[in-house]
Parts: C-alpha cells; structure tokens; sequence
C-alpha cells in the first residue's frame, strides 16, 4: 500500500476499512462510541508508524479542550539562581508524567507594563504557567500575569493562593533552635542589605527571632557591610582582639551564599570557622557540604515545589476557571547539620 501523501485520521480509515472514530479511539487510547479490539488498534497504531502519521495539534487541543502545554517563567533570575535549576527539573519532570510539555521563558527585567510579556508567551497556546520570582514581587506582576487569562501558579513565593513556597519561617526557627541547643546564645541573623527585602529573607528572619525570643535570648539582626560588626570584618583585615570581641558566636545566614560570603571574609580577618565562630546558611546549594568547612544548612525541597506547582497547575485547568483560588502548599524543610556549627572542645 503506497503512502499518500497527506496522512490524516480519515486516510487511516479508508485505508483500513475501518471509520475515523475507530482510527481515532486506536490511535488515543480512549473509549468511546465504537468497540476497538486489540488486533484493530494494532493494524492501526502499525500502519500511522508506517505512513509517519502526526496528529493534527490544533484538533487534538479542540477535541480535548487543551493544548498539554505549560508555561515556566523565570522573572528576574539572580545570577546564582541554581535553585530555579531545580524547581525547573521538578516541574518539567512532572509535566511529562502527566503529558505535557514545558515552554521555558525568561524575563530579565521584571517590567509591569503588558508589552513586556514576552512574545513566546502572547504567541504560544498555554493550558497554564508556573512562576518564579527572584526578590521582592512587584504587586503589578499579578495583574500583568492575569492578562495571559490562564491559570497562574507561584513558586517560591509566600502567598494566601495559588503558590507553592517552602517553610522559611520554620527553617529558620529550626536552624536557631539547633545553635541554641548546640550551646551558643550570642546568635546574629545576617542578610544582604535591601530596600524591599522578599518574603523569602522576611521569614527566615522571623522564625530567628522567633526562636531567639522563645529562649529568653536578644535578637541582633546585622546587614553585610553595615557598622553593626567591626568593619575590619568586610574588609577583609586581621581582627584586633577588642574586635573579636565584638563578635557574634554564631550566624544565621539569610542563604547559604550569604553564608559563604561570610565564612571568606572571617577567613582573611584570622576568624577560623566553627572555633571562632559557628555559621549556618540556608538552601543547601550545590558548594555548602563541599566548601572548605562543610556548611550547616537548611535544605529545601525545590524539585518538590517545582512537582507540586505543576499538581496545582493541573488542578486548576480542570476548573476551566483562570481565577480558580487554590490553597497554597508550603512544603517543610529539613536541616543538613555539619561542621560548621559544630560546638569546639573546652581547652584544657
């Protein structure tokens, strides 16, 4: 039988003598108004390999009423953003198990107004999409989103719907419990300075106080570079001894960057790390057990998140419905206890 030259569902049928409903319930697995024995669907299925037959998407998205397409965005990705990596991998891994593919865009300037969407996603058919935000959220970014009139789901970010978010606020209680416990009482939180901290840094410090307060201990929330630590610190020189004094016993970083950063700088002032000095981060990425003195930690579930924005995503498109309200997921995190906050031996 010679290959026509265009191969629809219609040809199949009249090639096999069967009807296009037939064709079409062999070809996509479903029941429906006509019986479909396995020796018909395998002379159908053989012979759509044989002619090279594609399904028609446009069809295939009117008849099932979607275009099995996602949309993953990255708004304002930082330059060490290896977790956007991870929440990613989790999303497209999730995507696939279900049947749908992933449309990855990217927008480096977070602009507001709509003819910034880029044109990937005013163009291409998306069932729904999946955002992730680095740093404070402008409140116009939902109304932009919302112009797309598809379901909306953030990720790592803290909000009352649609959003799946790790529990920073209980990581960074957790993180203080454990250098209270540990024995240290003089405990800084320290984070990067910022005009609009994000919810992610907010939290995270909350839940330090939060602990701190529940032991009777003070807070002391330091920014890098401010005049809260002797600034031999951030520039990077040997400590006098009344400026060791001036130190905390232990961090906790607002990120395992932060935290890295840290560990450098006390390195080249004489400050060794954990005998000076205890540090823990937050995040457990790629370089905390494998930096010079393996980093305490908060891992965070990213592939999870990335799994469970797509569960919601899918959720939503059932309703039909872009301004569905889901509740939000906030998944927990588990602590990565290593070297450097581990409590130095009394000397002798």
């Amino acid at each position: 039988m010679r290959k026509p030259k265009n191969v629809t569902i219609k040809v199949l049928a009249s090639a096999l003598d069967l009807s296009p409903q037939a064709v079409s319930q062999a070809l996509n697995d479903y029941e429906g108004t006509v019986r479909v024995s396995a020796e018909t669907r395998e002379r159908v299925r053989s012979l759509a390999a044989r002619w090279n037959y594609r399904p028609h998407a446009g069809a295939r998205a009117l008849r099932r009423q979607t275009h099995r397409n996602l949309g993953f965005i990255e708004v304002k990705p930082p330059p060490n953003s290896h977790f956007l990596y991870l929440i990613s991998a989790g999303v497209f891994d999730a995507a696939e198990e279900n049947g749908y593919q992933v449309t990855f865009v990217r927008m480096f300037d977070g602009g507001t107004e709509p003819q910034r969407i880029p044109k990937a996603l005013r163009e291409i058919q998306l069932d729904a999409a999946i955002v992730a935000c680095s740093g404070p959220r402008s409140p116009d970014l939902d109304q932009l989103f919302a112009t797309l009139n598809i379901p909306i789901v953030y990720v790592n970010s803290r909000k009352p719907a649609n959003a799946v978010y790790p529990d920073n606020r209980g990581g960074g209680r957790e993180m203080t419990r454990h250098l209270i416990e540990t024995g240290f009482r003089n405990i800084a939180f320290l984070h990067a300075p910022a005009e609009a901290p994000d919810d992610i840094t907010i939290d995270r410090r909350a839940g330090y106080e939060a602990a701190m307060l529940a032991d009777g201990l003070p807070p002391r929330v330091i920014d890098i570079g401010s005049d809260a630590l002797p600034q031999s610190v951030w520039a990077r020189q040997p400590l006098t001894d009344e400026e060791r004094r001036l130190l905390p016993d232990a961090f906790v970083c607002s990120d395992d960057f932060t935290a890295l950063h840290l560990f450098n700088m006390l390195y080249a002032a004489g400050v060794r790390v954990p005998d000076d000095v205890a540090i823990a981060g937050f995040g457990d990425n790629v370089y905390a057990s494998v930096s010079a003195v393996p980093l305490t930690t908060a891992h965070i579930p990213y592939r999870d998140m990335g799994r469970a924005a797509v569960a919601m995503a899918l959720d939503m498109i059932k309703h039909q419905n872009p301004s569905a309200q889901m509740p939000p997921v906030c998944l927990p995190v588990a602590l990565r206890v290593r070297t450097s906050t581990s409590r130095p031996n009394p000397k002798a």
